[in-house]
């Protein structure tokens, strides 16, 4: 996804953009319970907590397509 698309999706889900690459954009949600949730055109990941996303390690992933 690019800029505008993630800022728009991050605006409506209450999360944040992040760069991904050069010109990739994620969406990164924090969940009241320490989870974290991101967003991209072909996936949605989980991870337990801030650690396991830096590490990538996702706990639950949906593909897109």
């Amino acid at each position: 996804m690019d800029e505008q698309q993630a800022a728009a999706i991050a605006e409506a889900l209450c999360g944040e953009p992040l760069q991904n690459g050069e010109n990739t954009y994620l969406v990164m949600l924090h969940r009241y319970d320490g989870k974290i949730v991101v967003i991209s055109d072909e996936m949605v990941r989980v991870y337990e907590h801030e650690g396991a996303f830096e590490g990538n390690q996702h706990s639950k992933i949906i593909i897109l397509h």
